[in-house]
This record gives C-alpha cells, structure tokens and sequence, in this order.
C-alpha cells in the first residue's frame, strides 16, 4: 500500500484500463514491518498491455519506475524525473509541462463533483480496483505465482 498503488494507480491511468494479472516480489525489510519497502513486478491489463513496475523506498536505493510496454514502442515514468518513449529501442524525453500538484486537482475535482452531484473520475470503484491489484501483488509474492483478478460489478476480485 506504500508504494504499489500509486504505479498501479499510474498504469491504469495511463492505459484507461484495470490491472487482470500480476506476477511480484515484494520485500517487507523496512522500519515499517508490514508495507513493502521495495515491489518488483508484472503486470498485465485487461486490454493486454504488459508493464513492468520496480520501487524501492529504502534510504540510498530510492527507485520509483513504471515502463509501459506495446507492440512498437514502450514509456518509462520515473516520477520526478520525467517520461521518456521508446521507439526501435531508443528513450526520448517527452516535453512535459508543470502542473498543478495532483492532490490540489483532485480536490477541486471533488469539490467541482459535490456541487454537480457527480462521480469524481476517481471513483470508489477505481480506487477499490487499486487496492485489489496492490492486494494481489501481496498474494503473488506469497504464493509465489501469478494471479488473476477478475472484473466484477462493483470492483475487482482476486482470485
């Protein structure tokens, strides 16, 4: 829940869709016990969009990269460091402009849906599709196999 939701939280952004299977290891060696402190994982979309996710929150090993992975190309985030696309095996920086701090849009778009009487575009469904996938890369690093999460009305399921 430390650091995987929020590169689940990106994929599925990035991809408009929601995580179907994930293969991890996630070591759990920090002063915190029970969040991972480092997730190297698999994932795969319900579109089929395979992705690759490698963190670490210890002290001196800092990593946070997500690679997006498609038939011609691929994108690497590195959050705070950028977004670079590769195309026949070579990263370009991508031109990005500063925006405000996500925390500050999400809030006005919360504030914005309460005085229309919307769903915010992050929902409680996305956010519980979220958890499930973090979830399941906890299951995968303990059974040591991949898992599959199936869609279902209301959320996501591992099984």
């Amino acid at each position: 829940m430390n650091l995987g939701s929020h590169a689940i939280d990106k994929i599925q952004w990035l991809t408009d869709s929601k995580i179907a299977q994930v293969k991890a290891s996630v070591s759990h060696y920090g002063a915190k016990g029970d969040i991972e402190g480092s997730v190297t994982a698999f994932v795969k979309t319900d579109q089929g969009v395979p992705c690759t996710i490698s963190q670490s929150g210890y002290g001196g090993v800092r990593r946070d990269e997500t690679e997006i992975i498609f038939t011609h190309g691929m994108l690497k985030l590195r959050t705070g460091a950028g977004l670079w696309i590769s195309q026949d095996g070579e990263y370009r920086p991508v031109e990005t402009t500063q925006a405000e701090p996500p925390f500050v849009l999400q809030y006005r778009d919360l504030l914005d849906c309460i005085q229309r009487d919307a769903v915010p575009e992050c929902s409680g469904d996305y956010s519980k599709s979220v958890i499930a996938a973090v979830q399941a890369m906890y299951a995968s690093h303990r059974i040591g196999q991949e898992i599959e999460l199936q869609q279902q009305q209301g959320g996501i399921l591992a099984c």
